[in-house]
């Protein structure tokens, strides 16, 4: 009863933690601050005299459309984490956005690989409890109860 506790204590915390940085990376792209827009000058920069990371920014930054998407998927995972019975949904969201990010960050050589790989591992580990759920949702059976459980007082 304690260890259970005590895993969703953690399992609580990690979603918050998780939360808080898809809120700061996911509104700084709705806005445009991360990758910022792209003007003429960036235009004139020759190809072979970006680095990789250049690169990735500026094709952000010449589609506000895409970089506002990726944001507002970002926060949209952020908002489900917060509640309790939606909690997986934001696990899937961040999970498939985090590792869509990871892997950008990693052939695109951008320094917070590491950090993005361990939202990606975050969200996957905040949808482990629901991993049945969702399996049984798919072939088409009932889910059952929701397996999101009060951290405090009588479950």
């Amino acid at each position: 009863m304690i260890t259970g506790r005590i895993l969703w204590i953690g399992h609580w915390l990690l979603r918050i933690w998780l939360a808080g940085y898809l809120l700061i990376y996911g509104w700084s792209k709705v806005f445009l601050i991360q990758m910022g827009q792209a003007d003429y000058a960036d235009a004139l920069v020759q190809y072979g005299e970006m680095s990789p990371m250049g690169l990735l920014w500026r094709f952000m930054a010449f589609s506000p459309g895409v970089q506002a998407l990726a944001g507002l998927a970002e926060v949209a995972a952020a908002a489900f984490l917060l509640f309790r019975r939606t909690a997986w949904l934001g696990a899937l969201l961040a999970a498939v956005d985090m590792t869509v990010v990871f892997v950008l960050n990693l052939t695109f050589d951008v320094p917070v690989k590491q950090l993005s790989g361990i939202m990606a591992l975050a969200g996957i580990i905040l949808l482990i409890p629901n991993v049945p759920r969702l399996c049984r949702f798919l072939v088409g059976k009932t889910t059952g109860p929701t397996v999101a459980r009060q951290i405090s007082g009588s479950s």
